[in-house]
C-alpha cells in the first residue's frame, strides 16, 4: 500500500498532498514490479492454458488500475481526503487478492478449468468496481450536502448582516423584539429543503423591506413587521425539522 502510505505521510493543514515527484516514483516502482513479475513468470512457467492467460490478463489489469490511480487529480479529494484513502485501500485490497489468486495460485495449477478461473476473476473485479463506485458516490452525496449547508449558512449570515447594520437605528421600544429576531436567525437550522425555497425567499424580502423601512424612517408598524418575520423564521425551522 505505497500510495496510501504516501498520502498519510504527506498530510498537512487538514488536506492531503502528494508531490509530483512522489507520484512519479510510485508509478515507476509499480511499472518495474509489473515488469519483474512478468519476466519471472514467463521464465518459470512454460506451459500456458487459456485459463492461465486470463489470470495473467486480470493480474496486469490490477497493476494498471493501481498505476492509473496515481494520475487522479490531487484536488479531487482535497476536501475529503478520507475518501481518497478509501479508494486507495480498495484498490490495494483488490490488487492483493488478484495477485494471490490470479497471479500466483492460478499459475501453480497445471491445467485449471477455464470457468473456475474466469468466474472468480470477474466476481472480484466487479466487487472492486462496486466498492470504488460506492466510495465515489458517498463522497458526491456528502459534498452536495455540505454545499447546500454552506449556501444556507451564507443565506442566514447575509440576513443577519443586513439586520445588524440597523442596530443603532431601531427605536428603543422595539429593540428587544429586534434582538430576538436576530437570535432566531443566528440559531436557525442551516439545513434546508427545496420545498422551503418560497418561504425562505419570503423571509429575505421581509428582511429587506424591514431594512428599507428603518432606513427611510418609516417606523410605524415595525413591531408588527418584526413579529411577522419571527413567525416566518419559526415556521421555516419547524418545517425544516419535519423535512429531514
Amino acid at each position: 500500500q505505497i500510495l496510501p502510505a504516501l498520502r498519510r505521510a504527506a498530510k498537512g493543514g487538514g488536506s492531503v498532498k502528494i508531490s509530483v515527484k512522489a507520484r512519479l516514483l510510485y508509478a515507476i516502482v509499480l511499472a518495474l514490479v509489473a515488469a519483474a513479475y512478468s519476466v519471472i513468470l514467463f521464465n518459470v512457467k512454460h506451459a500456458w492454458e487459456d485459463a492461465h492467460w486470463i489470470a495473467y490478463g486480470f493480474t496486469l489489469l490490477a497493476f494498471l488500475l493501481l498505476f492509473l490511480e496515481t494520475f487522479i487529480p490531487e484536488g479531487k479529494y482535497k476536501r475529503y481526503p478520507m475518501f481518497g484513502m478509501a479508494v486507495s485501500k480498495v484498490s490495494a485490497t483488490y490488487f492483493a487478492v488478484q495477485l494471490f489468486f490470479g497471479g500466483i495460485l492460478a499459475m501453480i495449477v497445471p491445467n485449471p478449468p477455464l470457468l473456475a478461473v474466469l468466474i472468480p476473476e470477474i466476481v472480484v473485479l466487479l466487487a472492486y468496481l462496486a466498492a470504488t463506485l460506492a466510495v465515489v458516490l458517498a463522497k458526491g452525496i456528502i459534498a452536495a450536502q455540505d454545499d447546500r449547508i454552506g449556501d444556507k449558512t451564507r443565506y442566514l449570515q447575509s440576513l443577519l448582516v443586513s439586520l445588524e447594520r440597523l442596530d443603532g437605528a431601531v427605536p428603543a421600544e422595539v429593540r428587544p423584539q429586534f434582538a430576538a429576531l436576530k437570535e432566531d436567525l443566528r440559531f436557525s437550522d442551516p439545513m434546508s429543503h427545496d420545498a422551503l425555497v418560497p418561504l425562505e425567499e419570503r423571509i429575505r424580502m421581509k428582511v429587506y423591506a424591514l431594512c428599507d423601512a428603518v432606513d427611510d424612517k418609516r417606523l410605524e408598524g415595525l413591531e408588527k413587521e418584526i413579529a411577522t418575520l419571527r413567525t416566518l423564521v419559526h415556521e421555516r425551522n419547524s418545517r425544516c425539522r419535519m423535512l429531514k
